[in-house]
């Protein structure tokens, strides 16, 4: 999974349905951030989907999203890459306030991807290799994985949340 790959998947969900908001859970979400991390021999280059949620759920968005974006869906097989698209629930392992720490992805509208200091608590809690991997390479590199959780200075505070 590369970033043009994850901007291709949300402008074809968009396409096909609307939605309040879709958020980029998985690891796929560090690529607003690090795009680096889907080149070539890098940690996320050998991935094939990106994780969504839809906010609030909606059972019959999700079942047309992934029908159309899901894996051994068309848009899989001419891609190489594809949708998973979650049930909400899967945030449970997620830590308190993460919804409030959600970052819009540039260029989106209702587009929002998991703050990478939310990521790696659930990534370390699925305990899996794989995870722990994704999670060491911004940091070998150098650079801070959150803007927030790095004194992100005069970057103002940016939520998930739509205020009326």
């Amino acid at each position: 999974m590369n970033r043009a790959s994850l901007e291709e998947l949300l402008r074809a969900a968009a396409e096909l349905v609307e939605f309040e908001r879709i958020c980029i859970i998985g690891s796929a979400s560090l690529l607003v951030d690090h795009p680096w991390l889907g080149e070539q021999g890098q940690p996320l280059a050998a991935s094939l989907d990106a994780d969504f949620v839809l906010l609030p759920e909606d059972a019959e968005k999700a079942g047309v999203l992934l029908a159309r974006l899901g894996r051994g869906r068309p848009f899989a097989s001419e891609k190489g890459y594809h949708a998973d698209i979650l049930r909400p629930d899967i945030t449970e392992l997620f830590p308190p306030g993460w919804e409030e720490r959600l970052e819009p992805m540039p260029g989106f509208e209702g587009v929002f991807f998991l703050e990478a200091a939310d990521l790696a608590v659930a990534k370390l809690h699925a305990g899996r290799p794989k995870d722990v991997e994704v999670l060491v390479h911004p940091l070998a590199r150098g650079g801070c994985s959150t803007r927030r959780s790095c004194g992100g200075g005069s970057m103002p505070r940016r939520c998930g949340r739509r205020t009326s």
